[in-house]
């Protein structure tokens, strides 16, 4: 399978070959002003216009496990890949084992 589009323009048919646009438009202004200026517009929304809802992306639920300090037993809620924790007890870098 090719990744190649064809166009058609007043100067006949060609191929566009990957590299040849941009993927992204751009402003002007540039990137940075724009997020600056949505920002500032959607907390303007937020505070002043009593909407019923917000605009900005829901929230990601973690993948979480618990896991307890293998020397005190201290148990933490950590995401799922965590291996060692600073333990609070201990005062120290420890590994872990996940508790069922």
């Amino acid at each position: 399978m090719s990744k190649e589009f064809k166009i058609e323009s007043d100067l006949g048919t060609g191929i566009l070959s990957p590299g040849t646009t941009k993927r992204r438009w751009e402003p002007d202004e540039g990137i940075g002003k724009l997020n600056r200026r949505i920002h500032r517009e959607s907390k303007y929304v937020d505070e002043y216009k009593n909407l019923p809802f917000k605009f900005s992306k829901p929230k990601r639920p973690k993948r979480i496990c618990y896991v307890a300090c293998v020397e005190c037993g201290s148990i933490y809620c950590v995401p799922i890949n965590t291996v060692g924790v600073v333990c609070k007890e201990c005062d120290k870098y420890v590994n872990t084992r996940e508790v069922s």
